[in-house]
């Protein structure tokens, strides 16, 4: 039996990445005072009993983040903190698993993203955009290509309006799902 860790322990002057990323799941699922608990609590996430146990518990499940850029993510985005729904993701994999995340078709192939999009055709984000919702250049008026679109990932609605532009340097440790 190993002895019980100490996670919280202050490390150059700040807490451990897991030990945030386990403190910042309970608080977005449990504290309606959290900027971010309508999209979690709110809704109807929750942490698991066992997480909610003890951060050793957390850890014997997830292990630590691989890097320091990776954060907590549930695969699932309606589904509950809990192992078998997280795993240790990096900004770009968490903000593809976004509620608002959008897939990009164009020409028949889907694409994770806009800017994926943009850079398998090697031609600007602008571009994609013009493409699937139209555009006026001069006074003309130029529709969307054929077989053109976005979808939103959990919704499965089309939308032709652009993504918005989740910086992943502007995130805390620990980021949200």
């Amino acid at each position: 039996m190993r002895a019980k860790l100490k996670y919280g322990n202050r490390d150059c002057g700040s807490k451990t990445r897991v030990y945030q990323s386990w403190n910042k799941i309970k608080s977005r699922c449990l504290n309606n005072n959290n900027s971010r608990f309508p999209h979690y609590g709110g809704r109807g996430i929750t942490v698991c009993d066992r997480w909610m146990q003890s951060i050793n518990n957390f850890i014997d499940d997830m292990g630590f983040p691989p890097t320091d850029k990776h954060q907590i993510d549930r695969i699932d985005n309606d589904g509950n903190y809990e192992p078998g729904n997280c795993r240790w993701a990096t900004c770009k994999e968490n903000n593809q698993n976004k509620s608002d995340s959008k897939r990009w078709v164009v020409d028949g192939v889907t694409h994770l993203s806009i800017r994926d999009a943009a850079k398998t055709l090697n031609v600007g984000v602008t571009t994609i955009g013009r493409w699937c919702k139209g555009y006026t250049a001069r006074g003309k008026y130029y529709p969307p290509k054929a077989n053109c679109y976005s979808y939103n990932i959990y919704q499965r609605s089309v939308h032709t309006s652009h993504t918005h532009n989740y910086s992943c340097d502007a995130r805390k440790p620990g980021g949200a799902a």
